[in-house]
């Protein structure tokens, strides 16, 4: 007992000799050891955060995406009126917005991590986006001159609301269109790599062209673009469908002939969807459901309805016909 007793003692002599000893600069080390011990892991947890989302698939901005949509849809709505919504891309990490008269791609991951780290400034953060969007993102007619675009011009077809909604401001001009049938117009776009660049007034002014020219030309390039035939159906044939992704299917049924004693009938519910089909097809009715199902989830939609193409006439289906 005396020697545990002892050996006690001498143990807490020990300690509080090394106590006596550990000054005030050793005292500080350990301190600074622990500081930067803790500043290590918050580095390593940031790290692997980062990591993280960058490993995360593409087109998928996280959670939290939904309420973010709606939330950038009504800081527009309620803060730029005149600027449009068209709709999301179909990878979902663009929205494509009309300003100024221009389909314009928006990038949504900054918009994104804006909106998740300061959720309270965020019209703020879409007015600064649509500022530079004005200043260096859209496009005016003297951007263009006629001889480096000659083979970029094409036809794109849109409705007529469309058209009375959109089609009276760009470039401080309205945009060339003509009549295709019904509630179908042909408009003409500059067909860049990263968008379409409508043709307005101000465009043929400085070229010095008709609007004749600019269609002529259009069709040309869009024959080129296809191949550099014309659109041939047989009604008896199995319904003609076209979805290859390039922009211009829906243009293409300017090049769609019909016999002259035998009309066809064709749906466009946006500009990368093309059917064809004959008048006494039975899927007319289902066709017909589809085509208002696809225009009303469209980006760039154009119609709900079914037309009939008899003799270079488009007209729209009789509601008798299609249940329209």
């Amino acid at each position: 007992m005396q020697l545990a007793s002892s050996s006690t003692g001498a143990v807490a002599f020990q300690s509080r000799r090394f106590s006596r000893h550990l000054g005030r600069s050793d005292k500080s080390k350990v301190w600074t050891s622990i500081a930067i011990a803790w500043t290590c892991l918050v580095f390593m947890a940031t790290g692997l955060w980062v990591l993280a989302r960058r490993m995360q698939p593409k087109g998928e901005l996280g959670s939290g995406l939904g309420e973010f949509l709606r939330c950038l849809r009504y800081e527009l709505r309620e803060r730029h009126p005149d600027v449009a919504w068209c709709g999301l891309s179909s990878e979902r990490r663009t929205a494509v917005l009309i300003v100024s008269g221009q389909e314009t791609p928006v990038p949504l991951g900054p918009l994104f991590q804006h909106y998740q780290a300061f959720p309270d400034a965020f019209g703020r953060v879409v007015d600064r986006m649509l500022e530079e969007v004005r200043a260096e993102g859209l496009h005016e007619p003297a951007d263009h001159e006629f001889a480096d675009v000659v083979l970029d011009i094409v036809p794109q077809i849109k409705s007529q609301d469309w058209l009375r909604e959109h089609g009276g401001a760009f470039g401080g001009s309205g945009l060339i269109s003509r009549d295709l049938g019904d509630d179908l117009v042909i408009c003409y776009v500059i067909d860049e790599p990263w968008s379409m660049i409508f043709i307005c007034r101000e465009h043929l002014r400085r070229w010095h062209k008709q609007d004749q020219d600019i269609h002529q030309l259009a069709m040309s390039n869009l024959r080129r673009k296809s191949g550099g035939q014309l659109l041939r159906h047989d009604p008896e044939a199995e319904p003609l469908l076209m979805q290859s992704g390039d922009g211009y299917d829906a243009a293409r049924v300017l090049l769609l002939e019909s016999a002259e004693d035998r009309a066809l009938v064709f749906a466009l519910p946006d500009r990368d969807t093309l059917w064809v089909g004959a008048e006494a097809s039975e899927d007319l009715d289902a066709i017909a459901e589809l085509a208002r199902q696809r225009q009303s989830r469209a980006v760039h939609p154009i119609s709900p309805h079914l037309h009939r193409l008899a003799s270079g006439e488009v007209t729209k289906l009789s509601p008798s016909t299609a249940d329209l």
